[in-house]
């Protein structure tokens, strides 16, 4: 893992976990939480499948670690330990891992996301939980909106991938969502905002800009809540675009000031 760290400016790279006898599960995405002891350091957390393969029938599935100190002094399992043991119900795949007041968050955009209240607790077993996304987002909302027949997991992960992504802003952990759901709050989760294509095109600067009408896509949400996306103008494709290197527009919006904070290009990445 390449680590960039911002404050001081610094690049460092981190071994892999070792294999065998780990094999990551759930995502390659580490969890970047802070160090314990309270330096400017930082840890990481990944789940792995300790065993000969990840369908192996001997193995356990464990939470590792990787803190400044076993970096320093790397034992048998190189810069890693193991945190503790994880039981996992059912195969959970990871879009987004972050971390939020040294909870540790493992999203799924289709399903909800698993997280650690304390990563740091000792223990043999770490306790995890699980939030559903809300209704109407999740995976068994769009299987009944569509039917058995037309719902089609793979498209359905290339789509999420386009409209969908999570963060923490703040205190909070922030889901953002681009359907035609009907109801998008519970009692853990609250809409802050819900705006539509055409509003963003009306966002001040944006016209001024020169941004193309296109749909917004690869949704990110920055640090203090601004909404960065892609505007793939789709007159701009041949058919059949696969491989076909693109130029699109880059831009940043703050969505309740309805403004364009910033905007750019995207050269020459393959649009696949």
């Amino acid at each position: 893992y390449l680590v960039y760290d911002h404050a001081g400016a610094s690049l460092s790279m981190i071994r892999c976990l070792p294999d065998p006898p780990f094999v990551p599960i759930s995502t390659m995405k580490p969890v970047v939480v802070p160090d314990r002891h309270g330096s400017s350091d930082f840890e990481l957390f990944l789940m792995a499948r300790r065993g000969s393969s990840p369908s192996a029938a001997a193995h356990d599935d464990v939470l590792c670690v990787s803190t400044p100190a076993t970096r320093a002094n790397p034992a048998s399992d190189g810069a890693w330990q193991v945190q503790g043991q994880v039981k996992l119900e059912e195969p959970f795949n990871t879009d987004v891992a972050f971390s939020l007041q040294g909870k540790g968050f493992w999203a799924n955009l289709l399903q909800g996301l698993m997280y650690c209240d304390d990563l740091h607790a000792a223990g043999d077993v770490v306790d995890f939980s699980f939030i559903e996304l809300p209704p109407g987002c999740r995976r068994r909302d769009l299987e009944q909106q569509m039917g058995a027949d037309e719902y089609n997991e793979m498209v359905m992960d290339v789509q999420m991938r386009l409209t969908r992504t999570m963060a923490c802003v703040g205190d909070s952990v922030c889901f953002v969502c681009i359907d035609h759901a009907k109801q998008y709050a519970d009692d853990q989760w609250k809409k802050e905002w819900e705006v539509s294509a055409r509003e963003l095109w009306g966002f001040d600067g944006f016209k001024e800009a020169g941004l193309p009408e296109a749909p917004p896509e690869y949704r990110l949400l920055t640090a203090d809540g601004d909404l960065c996306v892609m505007l793939a103008d789709q007159s701009k494709f041949p058919r059949p675009y696969h491989q076909v290197t693109v130029v699109d527009d880059l831009c940043v919006l703050d969505v309740r000031g309805k403004r364009l904070l910033w905007h750019g290009l995207v050269h020459e990445y393959p649009c696949t």
